[in-house]
Formats: structure tokens, C-alpha cells, sequence
């Protein structure tokens, strides 16, 4: 006599199935979050960069204000991509990587110069 195939029956198993899915969205999301605030701090870091880039370099114009801006953008981490002088007032752009190496580099523009009359 032989033994009829049984086949499994009911809901065995489907726990697992469902904790490893619930996992891998919670993973998902965890490393979504994280890139989310790698960008954002990169990007507080290039608006920084650049504010005291541009006010340093327009303290020194006249002389060499773009070298001092670039200066002061690398002692802050970013690199100095654009400098333009417009009589007293000095144009910069940063850019600062970010920790995450499939994230673009952030960028930081700022304007400084004397105060309007």
C-alpha cells in the first residue's frame, strides 16, 4: 500500500515570512532616514562653509579675498568652487561631500560685502 501525498495545510510558516518582511521595511526605512539626515547635515555644513567664507573674504578685499575665502571654506571641510568679486562684494560657492559616497556633494552659496547705505 502506498502513503497518498500529503500537502501542508493551514498557516505554518507564514509567520516567519511575515516578520522577515516587517524587517526588511523597518531596515528600509532606518537607511532611508539615515541618508536622509547624512544630506541634511552636508547641507547645513555647505551653507556654513560658505557664510564664513564669504564674509571672511569680503573682509579682505582689495587683496587676495578669494584665496582667504577658500581658506577658510577648507578649515570648515568644503571645498571652494566659485569665487567672483563684484566691486566690495565677494560671490562664493562650496561644496561639502557628504558621508555617504552614493550621495551628491552639497553646495553653499553666500554673498557678503559692506553694509547698504
Amino acid at each position: 500500500m502506498t502513503c497518498p501525498a500529503t500537502r501542508p495545510t493551514g498557516d505554518n510558516g507564514s509567520g516567519t515570512v511575515l516578520t522577515l518582511a516587517v524587517v526588511t521595511v523597518l531596515i528600509s526605512l532606518i537607511l532611508g532616514l539615515l541618508a536622509l539626515a547624512a544630506a541634511v547635515l552636508a547641507s547645513h555644513r555647505a551653507a556654513t562653509a560658505a557664510d564664513l567664507a564669504a564674509l571672511a573674504a569680503a573682509a579682505s578685499v582689495g587683496g587676495d579675498a578669494c584665496s582667504r575665502g577658500g581658506l577658510v571654506a577648507a578649515a570648515h571641510g568644503a571645498t571652494l568652487e566659485r569665487c567672483v568679486l563684484d566691486g566690495d562684494d565677494v560671490d562664493i560657492t562650496v561644496s561639502v561631500p557628504t558621508d555617504w559616497p552614493a550621495l551628491p556633494a552639497a553646495r553653499g552659496r553666500a554673498k557678503a560685502g559692506p553694509p547698504r547705505q
